[in-house]
């Protein structure tokens, strides 16, 4: 909420908790821009409320503004918020993992049937 002003003319801010929901599911459904998530939030009225959105859903202008003013330590810091009591509460370990590939062969050849040109991994 430090983002948004207390005092003096405007609207009420849309609640953080909603717009970064909203977010999640822009990365979740794969939606391609902000322009896109408002139409998609302003047409399915069950995934706004979902969202925390009552009435009415913030413009595609809105949603660029608050990823750029959260911008990725914003992001980390909530993450981390989130996952904080997750770890607390023993639902997840918080240990990083990594898995290394080089321990894997694989050989790649293209498929005569694929016409995109993508490359396919065959596990040996």
């Amino acid at each position: 909420m430090s983002f948004y002003h207390n005092i003096g003319a405007g609207r009420k801010p849309y609640p953080p908790v909603s717009m970064l929901k909203a977010q999640l599911l822009k990365y979740l459904l794969s939606v391609p821009s902000d322009r896109r998530l408002a139409l998609l939030l302003k047409r399915k009225r069950k995934m706004a409320e979902a969202c925390g959105f009552r009435r009415k859903t913030p413009s595609h202008g809105l949603f660029t503004q608050f990823r750029h003013r959260l911008g990725k330590d914003g992001y980390e810091k909530v993450f981390s918020m989130l996952l904080e009591p997750l770890i607390e509460s023993g639902t997840v370990k918080g240990e990083v993992v990594a898995v290394d590939g080089t321990a894997v062969k694989a050989y790649s050849q293209r498929d005569l049937e694929n016409k995109r040109e993508k490359v396919t991994m065959k596990l040996v």
